[in-house]
């Protein structure tokens, strides 16, 4: 998908009667707009701003950052359900301008920094 603003208009074109679910982990503008995309709003998710994810008729999710959650993530990947992304691996010493790629907004994927 397109990072810019033409996400929304890619995505109408491939799914032109809708998507059946959102899970949202930006909030804001994004949630909103992905919101316009929805069959059923009640379907909406966001791990970022539960409150606009209710206001829209949907609702938050809690993050959780546990082992259990991590060892089901690791199986969803080992069991090819969940394809991780990579868009760039920094050394240490350059994860600063890693993270600027980051706040910028033009990460295709996730950005991993290595030792």
């Amino acid at each position: 998908m397109p990072s810019d603003g033409n996400w929304v208009a890619a995505v109408r074109e491939r799914f032109p009667d809708g998507v059946d679910v959102v899970i949202d982990a930006v909030g804001g503008d994004a949630l909103r707009a992905a919101a316009t995309l929805i069959k059923d709003p009640s379907r909406l998710r966001s791990a970022d701003d539960l409150a606009l994810a209710s206001t829209l008729g949907g609702s938050g999710v809690a993050r959780r950052r546990d082992s259990r959650v991590y060892a089901q993530l690791a199986q969803f990947v080992a069991d090819g359900v969940v394809t991780p992304v990579v868009d760039q691996v920094h050394p240490f010493p350059d994860a600063a301008a890693a993270s600027r790629t980051v706040a910028s907004g033009h990460a295709a994927g996730k950005t991993v920094i290595t030792r």
